[in-house]
């Protein structure tokens, strides 16, 4: 009948479009962890130039500097935070993620990681540094 066969398109259409739509919000959240991780590093290099450390104190017991948002979004739910990374902090390099949290948890690409030098990586194994750094 008409109706079986247009619930059966609509079924059909949905299976399709609704994974399309969350591999989409999972892009788009990762580009604006990518983007928080940027801005950080920037942000981090204008205090180094300040102040000749990455670090909130000499000794870099306390961490980084707090001169970025702490997660992504900065207000409302988060879906990442951003960190240093553990051991890889000192006065003169560091090494900062962004953390899938909340919804974001089982992303493939596991955490975004961007160092002092400039290079990305990941530590998921579901795709590769550049597909998920992919902006």
């Amino acid at each position: 009948s008409p109706s079986h066969d247009m619930v059966a398109i609509v079924a059909i259409l949905a299976a399709v479009a609704f994974p399309a739509y969350q591999d989409s919000v999972a892009r788009s959240r990762r580009a604006e962890a990518a983007g928080a991780l940027i801005e950080a590093a920037q942000r981090l290099e204008v205090y180094f130039t300040q102040d000749g450390r990455y670090c909130a104190l000499t000794d870099c017991t306390t961490g980084l500097a707090p001169v970025f948002p702490a997660a992504v979004p900065s207000s409302g739910t988060a879906y990442y935070t951003i960190q240093g990374e553990e051991g890889k902090v000192s006065a003169t390099a560091f090494v900062i993620e962004a953390v899938p949290t909340g919804s974001m948890a089982n992303d493939g690409c596991g955490a975004l990681r961007l160092s002092s030098a400039g290079a990305t990586s990941v530590t998921g194994s579901g795709a590769s540094s550049e597909q998920c750094w992919r902006r």
